[in-house]
């Protein structure tokens, strides 16, 4: 019998101790799993997000949905309400903070109730467990859990519990296609996770047990009721009160639809579209509250328009010292299919009209050609297979580059463009960023410099800052954030002094006030240029300060004309009205003055330099001092008449008598108009008895034998020729011996000379010739 009580005895020490060896031999069975199956970390990176576009400062612009077509914005757990954690932690898993990942008496007694059939679970999963189970989807069976278990186990081991809470709540679905608890915050109570209230976060913190069937939005009755029980165990854990309890219970929460936000729609389309691989919220370079700005501008503009013969508009604002878009309106309404709303203003290929003209007169400015006083011929250009005119279908002969830049002629910029070469003029534009000019210049022609091409507004927005960047290009910029900003070289295309003279022409508001705009006289200073296309289907407008740049096109994408659309009247009021408003919020500066740039006086009728007792009418112009053209006044010219003030004499017929005039000698294609237009005396005869008219012998008058010459600015030199033959004698000029042009015996001929020593030649038709050597230095 004692032997029997030491066996039994035995064999339970021996139960016992394999019993103990139970924990040790689970311990270095987990470790020996572990190393064989380690845990995959790549699924602890979200897979999913939707995309926002934010603007600059984070305020939400557009929110898309995530690849699988579900609302998922991943939050860190210190932007969810605490109350949401414990809501969640009480009804789910009370001991969380407690337990290694598996909570060992719920998985006995889910064990037990699978084995005897009587629950086939039993509430075993912990939050770590159910992360697992939304981590790596498996069906639910005891195998399932066995690996769940594992896994929770090994994922306590790699991160915090915050980390699994955190990881949780953003994969958690809560019915619909909405997964994470910012997305159900945001669609059920149209605010953040951050701001809940214990009713609403007691209510979302019951939905993971059954998504579907507790969707507050379907089954409202069905949630609060579960709400009641996450409300009871909050009450048991101490959370919350008794009263609190009862008081939220009575609380119906109100479930609002959610707003989602649809501003800047093209812009989000655009960033969409560029930025497919990002997940998360997208810092934009638009400033929402210039947006704004901008689009109600555009919206009051266009009703003026009632009849709609003006359906469409597009505006894009561009901070200039870094070159950032901070806002951008594609069309005036996204969402109208009758106005084709998702065509995207800012990126259409359009015809600019005038708003090339600036930047052709500043390349002039820039190579010396020209200065802002220069006189330039708006006259017809003579050419019987082209024929163009202004808008106003006048010429208005002899007009500075000013008054032909700040009225927007068409001859003049044609004339400049001659002088540049389209080649030159079209490599220019394209330096600043207008890729839409794909053609050869023979395709544009002299039509170049009036906007007859192709260009976004875009890249006339970006055209214009780099002028109001005194010169600097940069590309446009997107980004705010400083991660994704891409990083550019900025390149000079032109000096400030040139951009200081375009600036001081583009600032005078006086057409503006003709066309019947307020411009109040302590306004903020700034720069414009309007433009009208073609046929008038397009209108446009540029506004620019230091600080920004504002491009406005008014239109219709199905390309129909309208009598409405001119620049200074449909788009200049809207884009001035937008920089009114951007200086009310950011106050605006103006150009400093480059120590290169000073004023000197001029001829008002020639643009050169005065000649003393020659010039009567001088004013002062801006001027880029050794760049600038320094020409001698080549219009007024002394003339000397005989006593009868009938015929105009020389040294050689002058007699004792005779009268000194000032005349304007201008080349018979102006003259011709200025006799016809405002009634300019012909220059008078030379007197027909004069010995040299009457010998035949040629006799070189201008220039004087050796006189020698200072090269311009441009590295030539315009020399008058002037040779006397006989009465109304053929004469031919030779330079060097190259035939260069004929004249009538006492007529002058202008030539261009460059550096060098030159011989001219004159001779008449009979072989009779006179020569002089000249030198321009």
């Amino acid at each position: 019998m004692v032997k029997f009580k030491f066996l039994r005895i035995r064999k339970f020490l021996k139960i016992l101790f394999y019993l103990s060896l139970l924990p040790l031999g689970l311990y270095v069975s987990l470790y020996v799993l572990d190393y064989f199956f380690p845990f995959p970390e790549h699924l602890l990176k979200p897979a999913g997000y939707s995309m926002e576009i934010c603007d600059r400062n984070g305020e939400l612009l557009m929110s898309f949905l995530d690849q699988q077509s579900q609302w998922n914005f991943p939050v860190p757990l210190q932007e969810i309400a605490p109350i949401l954690r414990q809501s969640l932690i009480s009804a789910e898993d009370k001991h969380f903070y407690k337990h290694a990942g598996v909570d060992l008496v719920a998985l006995v007694r889910a064990f037990i109730g699978n084995i005897t059939g009587w629950r086939r679970y039993s509430g075993a999963s912990t939050i770590t467990m159910q992360t697992i189970r939304l981590l790596e989807p498996r069906p639910r069976c005891l195998r399932s859990k066995i690996i769940e278990a594992f896994r929770a186990w090994q994922l306590e081991r790699l991160v915090s519990k915050d980390q699994i809470l955190e990881i949780y709540l953003n994969l958690t679905p809560y019915g619909s296609n909405l997964i994470g608890i910012e997305a159900a915050s945001r669609r059920y109570f149209d605010k953040s996770a951050s701001s809940l209230t214990l009713a609403e976060a007691s209510l979302l913190a019951g939905l993971p047990q059954s998504p579907s069937g507790y969707r507050p939005d379907r089954h409202f009755e069905k949630a609060i009721k579960r709400r009641s029980y996450v409300l009871r165990r909050l009450e048991a854990d101490g959370i919350i009160s008794k009263e609190e309890q009862t008081l939220v219970d009575q609380e119906k929460p109100s479930i609002a639809k959610y707003s989602r936000h649809f501003s800047a729609a093209h812009w989000c389309m655009m960033m969409k579209e560029s930025h497919r691989a990002y997940k998360g919220k997208l810092q934009t370079s638009l400033d929402l509250r210039i947006q704004e700005i901008a689009q109600e501008c555009l919206r009051h503009g266009l009703a003026r328009y009632l009849w709609k013969d003006i359906e469409n508009g597009a505006v894009i604002v561009m901070e200039n010292r870094t070159g950032k878009i901070r806002a951008w309106i594609g069309s005036a309404n996204f969402f109208s299919s009758e106005i084709q709303g998702q065509i995207n203003g800012g990126r259409a290929i359009r015809s600019p009209g005038s708003l090339l003209k600036p930047f052709t007169y500043l390349l002039a400015f820039q190579n010396g050609l020209l200065h802002p006083g220069s006189i330039l011929h708006d006259v017809d250009l003579g050419r019987p297979d082209y024929r163009p005119s202004n808008y106003d279908r006048q010429f208005y002969g002899p007009v500075s580059a000013r008054f032909a830049l700040r009225e927007s002629l068409n001859i003049p910029a044609i004339r400049v463009q001659q002088e540049l070469g389209t080649e030159t003029l079209l490599n220019f534009y394209r330096s600043l960023g207008i890729s839409s000019l794909e053609h050869e210049a023979g395709y544009y022609g002299l039509t170049l410099t009036l906007g007859t091409c192709e260009a976004t507004l875009l890249e006339l927005v970006n055209a214009y800052a780099t002028l109001a960047r005194q010169g600097t290009y940069v590309p446009p910029q997107w980004m705010e954030e400083p991660s994704l900003t891409e990083v550019v070289e900025a390149k000079t295309i032109f000096s400030p002094e040139a951009a200081y003279l375009v600036h001081s022409i583009l600032r005078d508001v006086e057409p503006l006030k003709r066309a019947g705009m307020y411009i109040a006289e302590n306004a903020p200073q700034f720069a414009w240029k309007t433009g009208t296309s073609s046929g008038q289907k397009d209108a446009w407008a540029m506004v620019y300060n230091p600080e920004y740049t504002i491009g406005v096109w008014l239109g219709n994408f199905d390309n129909r004309s309208s009598k409405n659309l001119v620049g200074i009247e449909a788009a200049m009021p809207i884009a001035y009205q937008i920089l009114q408003e951007i200086v009310r919020l950011y106050p605006g500066s103006w150009y400093l003055q480059p120590a290169a740039v000073q004023k000197q006086q001029i001829c008002i009728r020639s643009g050169d330099m005065p000649q003393p007792g020659l010039c009567q009418q001088i004013q002062e112009e801006w001027r880029i001092i050794g760049k600038s053209p320094q020409y001698a006044c080549r219009v007024h010219q002394q003339l000397l008449l005989d006593s009868t003030k009938t015929w105009a004499v020389c040294d050689a017929c002058k007699g004792k008598e005779f009268h000194s005039q000032i005349i304007e000698v201008w080349p018979e294609h102006v003259r011709a108009w200025l006799q016809e237009n405002i009634g300019l005396s012909k220059i008078p005869s030379h007197f027909p008895d004069c010995p040299r008219n009457i010998s035949t012998k040629v006799v070189i008058a201008k220039p004087i034998a050796n006189t020698q010459f200072t090269l311009g600015p441009d590295e030539k030199q315009h020399i008058e020729l002037q040779a006397f033959a006989g009465p109304q004698a053929t004469l031919y000029w030779f330079q060097d011996g190259v035939l260069i042009g004929k004249t009538i015996s006492g007529k002058s001929l202008y030539h261009c000379l460059e550096k060098g020593k030159h011989q001219l030649s004159c001779s008449n038709e009979h072989g009779d010739q006179a020569s002089v050597q000249i030198q321009i230095r």
